[in-house]
């Protein structure tokens, strides 16, 4: 029995067929439905399909070319072009787990949260069960595994999403690879070199670069991780950044698995955390930690009792 792959866009389904079930959903540009000619208005939306493969692929074909005029260059939808086809390559596997590529099993669905409000710069290659939220920008080469969510305003550019991952609002990924389950954001921006993990979560107002982080690995607020490898389980506190740059030379800096970083430290590179290390909150970490250490670094407390708090001269 023929099966067929499914491109849900809100209320239109077109049904292609899928010939092996090692295929994938490709998507170039994003039109309007509602200049679709000739198709049956099903409850919950256009519903195109038939039981021949060839004739199925021939009639959305037809319908492809017949929104080609319809699309506005930018702001719509990036291309002035429309395609609806197969991707008959596995697509590339991602880091950290043996089975996190993009091979797509029976219906392949994306659905849209508003069509008109998508942007394909690119070809997005999806798994299954995908769901995109308005005003998202893909440009490049853009594929998602398997049940992957992509919240509103988000820019993702040349960088592969495996199974289960989740971008949340507002977040800008470029040429970053994200392995099962990673959730990333909101306000979060992972910059070319980002690496993830499986099951690694990267939070608000976090920014990535040329960064490798463990599978289980957080860094969830406010911190700035660059040339750095993080094993697993590590824990990055708020604030927390990775000095990475002296003026004349990037350097790096290498986290053990299991570390806890506490928060507002700083990290000047070249330095080494060992496993299990932990690190006091507010700490300027200078030199290599060896393992299963506590280190601190900050400036004695003090305390004055019976100190006034200077009072403003009456005017």
């Amino acid at each position: 029995m023929l099966k067929t792959c499914t491109l849900v866009l809100a209320s239109l389904t077109l049904a292609l067929p899928v010939q092996a079930q090692e295929k994938h959903l490709t998507m170039t540009g994003i039109a309007r439905i509602d200049a679709m000619p000739d198709i049956t208005r099903a409850r919950g939306g256009v519903h195109v399909e038939s039981d021949s493969a060839a004739d199925a692929l021939k009639r959305a074909e037809r319908r492809v070319a017949a929104l080609a005029d319809t699309v506005k260059p930018f702001g719509t939808v990036a291309t002035s072009r429309i395609a609806l086809g197969q991707d008959r390559t596995k697509g590339a596997r991602l880091i950290g787990s043996g089975d996190a590529g993009f091979t797509a099993r029976g219906t392949v669905t994306v659905t849209l949260a508003d069509p008109a409000r998508l942007d394909v710069r690119g070809t997005l290659v999806t798994g299954t069960d995908c769901l995109i939220d308005v005003n998202c920008v893909f440009e490049g080469d853009c594929r998602l595994g398997d049940g992957v969510v992509v919240g509103p305003n988000c820019v993702i550019r040349d960088s592969r999403l495996s199974d289960g991952v989740r971008v949340h609002a507002h977040s800008t990924l470029e040429s970053a690879e994200l392995a099962r389950d990673c959730s990333v954001g909101p306000y979060a921006r992972l910059r070319p070199g980002t690496r993830l993990h499986e099951g690694a979560r990267i939070g608000n107002f976090v920014e990535t670069k040329n960064a490798e982080v463990g599978a289980g690995s957080k860094i969830s607020h406010l911190s700035y991780v660059g040339d750095a490898v993080l094993g697993r389980d590590v824990n990055v506190g708020a604030g927390t950044i990775t000095c990475n740059y002296d003026g004349a030379a990037k350097h790096r800096t290498t986290i053990g698995d299991a570390v806890f970083v506490g928060s507002n430290s700083a990290l000047v590179a070249p330095v080494s955390l060992g496993e299990g290390a932990t690190i006091g909150a507010g700490s300027v970490i200078t030199r290599d930690v060896d393992a299963d250490t506590l280190a601190l670094s900050r400036a004695r407390q003090t305390s004055l009792n019976g100190w006034v708090r200077p009072a403003k001269k009456p005017s």
